[in-house]
């Protein structure tokens, strides 16, 4: 008698997704991620306050672009709520 060989994922055998397989960050996240290593290291710890410092430059760099587009006082406001 032949052995079955199976057939969908489900049945035993192992396929990859082409999500998990593919990188979902962009280019500059990258380039950012491979800077943060060469700087702090390759540890969880140095990886994860190197992405929060990315974070707060990237913060700063919006805030800056709003002031200068909407001047002071709409780069100032939290959101699109308006002034009380």
């Amino acid at each position: 008698m032949r052995a079955a060989t199976p057939t969908s994922p489900s049945a035993g055998s192992k396929a990859k997704s082409p999500i998990t397989t593919a990188s979902t960050r962009s280019p500059p996240d990258l380039r950012a991620y491979a800077a943060i290593e060469r700087v702090f290291g390759e540890s969880q710890t140095a990886i994860h306050w190197g992405s929060q410092f990315y974070a707060l430059f990237t913060l700063a760099f919006i805030f800056l672009i709003g002031r200068r587009l909407f001047g002071e006082e709409a780069a100032s406001r939290p959101g699109p709520w308006p002034r009380s």
